[in-house]
């Protein structure tokens, strides 16, 4: 009880007093009294009906590239657990993971953080996204196989049956709610063209959208929550009310579309980036700003030219942070998020999905060097015109041009120099007020040569309260290539989604020349937490060196102990650690040299379950971790501090 007490209060502090207490005034009497009413008269929907928007047309033959044997459909990989036969799934309230089905209740009785009572949320939710039904009904469009509609017919059935309106999990979050619409809004388009418009299972799928489209009007995740929850609400809540009439659809539809606008503007950086500081939930808003925009274009919705120049802005993020072997420099949290994709599709890559959209969009041509996998996503959304254009464009695919640059707003820095990419993160931990998705990881680094990826960040892991020692470790300072002072992070959490103490970015700076480029970077985020100490870096790359220095600058007063991180990747040959150098080896002919004059006192840690450290970890998707090597460096300093870190990658 004290510790709910004392989140509550964190939380309270945080907020936008006083329109966010009036605010969270009127939350509490939607959910406690009209949905609870709601609840027990339940709407009818009798006013509903489908009228398709103008979007694409689909054909028997435009499948043809998405059709897939029944052994490759029966088999769904969720997180960390793969269902071998997803046509027998009939429980929608389950965690397959552990096991554990919650009760039919009153779903704001419903504690999803309690693992006894709900199991592990991230694993029932995501099943019940949905994600594979639009698969199914591309599959039956081209095949007209009987029994994948059998199937269709009998998951949306089961899962209505199963979870009566306000009365499940299921109807706890918006965002979940919005996602699972959006992919039964193009499970019922595409089945449209294929049945009967009075069909059972398409008048099913109706009066569930339609009360998924009450919910969401009635629960957008407003003021602190409204970081990309609130986007995919809002764009669920348009596609929604495009697809479907319904009375109020048409004043919602240009109200959801109206503050969608405002939230691109409200919640990207200039620059291009999301203000979340997390590669991931940078790719969950632009597609759900983008699958909102195009059926908005296809619905001759006016649309002025600032919102596509954000588009494409965000997109050339996304093209910057990747290369061509398919890696993407990864910062902040991954939970792995999807809007409409193949789950069957093992070339599919989100990042690479995106950018190909933005060529398509945008004729960029450069950027179908990256990504040349005209996938189920693209088709579904830019349709044969896409396909043909795409056609088009790989006809004459240009080669980008190396080049560093600096984002300002973000506070990004890339070296992109001589075959090497460095993504340095001079920038705030997150979308405030509470940086739910960001990580401690300011003055940060990420290092690639050669497509490959040497020094990464540790990744995400896991959200559930239940492992709370692990979420502490993964999205704090000491599981990314930075420094701790006194064993303290550069940030406090209070809560799995909250910072409660943020480092404030004192200075940076940038400079590119012909012969040298550098950026520096200053937090206080432990002068913040009392103990008085600036940790400064500059990072400097003389141009055909082939080496990068990094010089750390510790201004404080008083004793302290010090630790340096570097976290290398799993996949890498082999380490060694020999007096003052750290030899990464990809294989015999290529070695990544990091030089510092205390390595001689520094620490190799491998991760081991058995090992009460958390140290020695990394996370390549959610759910999921694999040891890996992590260079620990402690050191005692009094007053002022200067470290040097040379790296040279000339044998790479």
């Amino acid at each position: 009880m004290l510790k709910k007490l004392k989140w509550h209060l964190h939380r309270w502090k945080v907020m936008k007093h006083p329109w966010e207490d009036v605010y969270r005034i009127k939350q509490q009497i939607q959910f406690r009294i009209f949905d609870r009413f709601a609840s027990q008269f339940v709407p009818k929907g009798k006013n509903v009906s489908f009228i398709g928007g103008s979007f694409h047309s689909y054909t028997k033959d435009s499948f043809k590239n998405f059709t897939h044997d029944q052994g490759l459909l029966k088999k769904l990989k969720l997180f960390n657990v793969t269902i071998e036969d997803l046509y027998k799934v009939n429980k929608w309230r389950k965690d397959y993971k552990n096991n554990i089905e919650s009760e039919i209740q009153f779903a704001h009785s419903i504690n999803k953080d309690d693992y006894n009572e709900t199991g592990e949320s991230k694993y029932v939710f995501e099943i019940s996204r949905l994600h594979h039904l639009p698969v199914l009904a591309a599959n039956f469009f081209s095949t007209e196989n009987a029994e994948i509609l059998n199937v269709i017919r009998n998951h949306i059935h089961e899962w209505v049956q199963q979870n009566p309106y306000l009365k499940s999990i299921h109807w706890k979050s918006g965002i979940e709610v919005a996602i699972r619409g959006i992919n039964l809004t193009f499970t019922h388009l595409i089945l449209s063209q294929k049945l009967q418009k009075d069909d059972p299972i398409l008048k099913e799928i109706s009066l569930l959208n339609f009360l998924q489209a009450q919910f969401i009007r009635n629960h957008l995740s407003l003021y602190s929550s409204s970081n990309n929850h609130l986007v995919a609400e809002l764009a669920g809540l348009f596609i929604l009310c495009i697809f479907y009439r319904f009375p109020g659809s048409e004043r919602w539809k240009e109200i959801a579309f109206r503050k969608l606008l405002k939230e691109m503007e409200e919640q990207v950086y200039a620059d291009g980036f999301d203000k979340e500081q997390s590669t991931r939930y940078h790719a969950a808003k632009l597609n759900s700003f983008l699958t909102a925009l195009l059926i908005a274009r296809e619905n001759k919705i006016i649309i002025e030219e600032k919102y596509w120049e954000i588009i494409e802005k965000m997109t050339d993020v996304l093209f910057t942070l990747k290369n061509t072997d398919g890696f993407i420099m990864e910062t902040g949290d991954n939970d792995n998020s999807q809007l409409l994709y193949d789950y069957t599709d093992e070339k599919f890559d989100l990042y690479g999905s995106l950018i190909l959209s933005g060529a398509i969009i945008f004729n960029r041509f450069e950027w179908l060097f990256q990504y040349n996998h005209f996938d189920f996503r693209n088709y579904i959304l830019l349709g044969k015109d896409g396909f043909q254009k795409y056609q088009e464009l790989i006809q004459n695919p240009i080669a980008c041009k190396e080049k560093s640059r600096y984002f300002p707003s973000a506070g990004y820095c890339l070296f992109n120099e001589d075959g090497s990419k460095l993504l340095f993160d001079m920038g705030p931990i997150g979308f405030e007020p509470l940086s739910a998705h960001g990580h401690a990881d300011c003055l940060g680094f990420l290092l690639e040569i050669k497509n490959f990826p040497y020094l990464v960040d540790c990744g995400t892991y896991q959200y559930h309260e239940k492992y709370k020692k692990w979420r502490d470790y993964f999205r704090g300072t000491a599981s990314h290539n930075s420094i701790t002072i006194d064993g303290k992070s550069q940030a406090e959490g209070k809560g799995k989604m909250m910072w409660n103490i943020k480092p404030d970015i004192i200075h940076n700076a940038f400079m590119d020349t012909d012969k040298i480029i550098f950026c520096e970077g200053a937090h206080n985020g432990f002068v913040k937490q009392g103990i008085p100490v600036i940790h400064a870096r500059k990072i400097e790359y003389i141009k055909g060196t082939l080496c990068y220095y990094v010089n750390d600058n510790l201004e404080g007063k008083g004793n302290h102990e010090g630790c340096f991180f570097l976290h290398v990747n799993p996949t890498l040959n082999k380490i060694s650690l020999e007096n003052n150098y750290l030899y990464l080896f990809k294989n015999q002919h290529q070695v990544l040299i990091i030089e510092n004059k205390l390595f001689k006192d520094a620490e190799l840690i491998y991760g081991t379950e058995n090992n009460p450290s958390v140290e020695g970890w990394y996370s390549p998707s959610y759910d999921k971790k694999i040891p890996t090597w992590t260079l620990k460096l402690k050191f005692s300093f009094t007053g002022n501090f200067f470290m040097q870190t040379r790296i040279d990658f000339s044998k790479s």
